[in-house]
Parts: structure tokens; C-alpha cells; sequence
């Protein structure tokens, strides 16, 4: 059938999820944090120790899925703006003391980093400032990291159980990726002609 609607925009979907279980694993991080403080004793009860873990490895489960969710999502918002970005006809140079690489849009997609796509490639696309100068960035070249131990993990200590993913300071990683887009947005916007956009 069809289904009359406005053309959904990809990344603003991929932003509205991450963001959506990015407020939740919030919740989650709140309750683990006060669940720990209020049955400490409880877990010093052996009658009500096995509750206690059962009760704190659900939660604990939860928000890991929560915010893996967020964190996969905002890097695929990261990805689809910077591939979308790129121009059809563009060719990007890479170049060495012994050669110059030339790749086009498709080369660029499938061979060049995501961090080198937003770095090199869309500063010189949106005629925008320097990406690694602004104050996001290292949460943001952190968060792409760990999407990639989330998506390609090699051995059982790769695993999304580390200590990165329960640090208060996660959240912030997570809202470099909207922060990302809002500064490429500007440098259109401050442009007199918006022919970019």
C-alpha cells in the first residue's frame, strides 16, 4: 500500500534514536548509581544477595543496550551526514612526499576514515573552520572510537564491559555527534550563498 508522508531524513532519525536511548541509559545510570548506595546492605544478606544481583545485572544489562543503542546511532548519523555531504563530483587529495592519491566520492566512502572525512574532507566541503579546534572534538574522535570496540570486537577483554561506558562523561562523547552537524550547519548558514546545503 501506500502511505502518503514527508521523506523521513536519515539522520535525523539515527539523532532521534540515539537520543531517545541516550535519555534512558541516563535513567538507567541514575538508578544503578542509587540502587548501589540503597542495598548495599542487602547484598551483605545472604538471603538477599541472590535478588540484589539479579535485580543490579538487569539493570546493568539494560543500560549497556541503551547506551550501546545511543553510541551506534549517533556514529551512523556522524557517517550518513558525512557521506551525504561529500558532493558527487568531488575528488579528495591525498598526498605524500613520494605521490598523490586521488580519490572520488565512492573511493572516499569505502577507503578514508570516518575522522579523516570530517576533518580534511567536510572542512573543505562546507568552507568551515577547523573541526580539531573546537571543544567537541576530542569527545567526538572518543566517541567514534568506541563505537568502533562496540561493532568490531576481537577478543572477549574487547567487549562493550569497560570502564569508558560507565563514566558519567559518555553522555557528553554522545552529544558530540549532534554538535558535529550543528558546527558544519553554521559554516553554511555564515556563508552569503547557501548553494553547499
Amino acid at each position: 500500500k501506500e502511505i502518503p508522508l514527508l521523506t523521513p531524513n536519515v539522520i535525523a532519525i539515527h539523532l532521534s534514536i540515539s537520543e531517545k536511548a541516550k535519555n534512558e541509559a541516563k535513567i538507567l545510570f541514575e538508578s544503578i548509581n542509587t540502587n548501589i548506595k540503597e542495598r548495599k546492605k542487602d547484598a551483605k544478606d545472604p538471603e538477599k544477595r541472590n535478588e540484589v544481583l539479579r535485580e543490579r545485572s538487569k539493570m546493568m544489562c539494560d543500560y549497556l543496550g541503551k547506551i550501546e543503542t545511543s553510541i551506534i546511532f549517533a556514529v551512523s548519523a556522524i557517517e550518513t551526514f558525512s557521506n551525504m555531504s561529500i558532493p558527487d563530483e568531488y575528488v579528495y587529495k591525498l598526498k605524500s612526499p613520494q605521490k598523490t592519491e586521488l580519490y572520488n566520492k565512492q573511493q572516499i566512502e569505502r577507503n578514508i576514515t570516518l575522522k579523516d572525512k570530517i576533518s580534511k574532507i567536510l572542512v573543505e566541503v562546507y568552507s568551515s573552520k577547523i573541526l580539531a579546534e573546537q571543544t567537541f572534538w576530542n569527545d567526538l574522535t572518543e566517541l567514534i572510537k568506541i563505537r568502533d570496540s562496540i561493532v568490531h570486537q576481537k577478543n572477549i577483554d574487547d567487549t562493550f564491559y569497560n570502564e569508558i561506558l560507565y563514566e558519567n562523561r559518555i553522555f557528553k562523547r554522545i552529544d558530540s555527534s549532534i554538535l558535529m552537524i550543528n558546527f558544519f550547519q553554521d559554516a553554511v548558514l555564515a556563508q552569503k550563498e547557501h548553494n553547499r546545503s
